[in-house]
């Protein structure tokens, strides 16, 4: 299967039913998502406004999350509505590439969960705490279940502002003790 068709597939099943695929798969396929989004792979389709993120910089580093700050910034000062169907796959791509820089720079491995598979190991009422929304369907998780929320944290910077500074966010994962 073409890189780019296994890409939009992803993106389809975002929304549906993605139950069938294990832990790697999905790994593997965020991952994907994460390069894409880097321009380490290229396809038919591209981010929303592509010229100005700056893919140079997108070495996987925390410094480099700092551009993909700066093209969210970019993205709000168009008033881009998180909450619409065109603006989902740049969610994704960027959500899983500041995932992925979460994932190297930890000390302890984490991989991709579907929320479901997640929500299975932990105590119910985290469900309160965390419902499933387009942003918590996938989970950053640890052997040890400590969480983190990249998607959500994109669509948060989008919806909230700067205050949610993906550098930040990251760097204090990257620190935890969990």
């Amino acid at each position: 299967m073409p890189l780019l068709k296994q890409i939009l597939t992803l993106i389809t099943i975002l929304t549906s039913c993605y139950a069938m695929a294990s832990n790697q798969e999905l790994d593997e396929q965020i991952s994907e998502a994460a390069n894409y989004f880097s321009g380490e792979i290229s396809g038919d389709i591209d981010v929303l406004l592509p010229t100005k993120l700056d893919r140079e910089k997108l070495d996987y580093s925390l410094a480099s999350l700092d551009a993909v700050s700066a093209w969210l910034f970019e993205l709000r000062a168009i008033n881009i509505d998180s909450q619409t169907e065109g603006v989902a796959d740049s969610i994704i791509w960027s959500g899983a590439y500041v995932g992925e820089v979460i994932k190297r720079c930890t000390k302890e491995p984490y991989s991709w969960k579907q929320y479901e598979d997640y929500m299975a190991t932990q105590n119910e009422s985290l469900r309160t705490v965390i419902p499933y929304t387009f942003g918590t369907q996938f989970i950053l998780s640890s052997k040890t279940g400590a969480m983190t929320l990249p998607i959500n944290k994109v669509i948060r910077f989008l919806e909230e502002g700067p205050e949610n500074d993906l550098r930040f966010y990251a760097a204090a994962e990257c620190k935890s003790d969990r």
